[in-house]
């Protein structure tokens, strides 16, 4: 068994929930490391959007108590 049929898809609320959190706790650094990989990468569409309209309802203090 070859290591792509040892991986496992899950689909589910919480694991979205996990992976909204780190993407808006982590924006500038994963920004920052895909543009250091591809020169000129930029975030578009609907991701972008996205984190600027959840980071400007979410509060302040809420990010920072996440942030790992």
């Amino acid at each position: 068994m070859d290591a792509l049929e040892r991986i496992e898809i899950r689909y589910g609320k919480v694991f979205d929930f996990l992976q909204s959190m780190y993407r808006l706790t982590n924006e500038e650094r994963l920004t920052k490391r895909f543009s250091e990989l591809s020169p000129g990468y930029a975030p578009v569409g609907k991701i972008d959007e996205w984190v600027k309209s959840s980071r400007a309802n979410q509060r302040t203090g809420i990010i920072l108590s996440i942030d790992f």
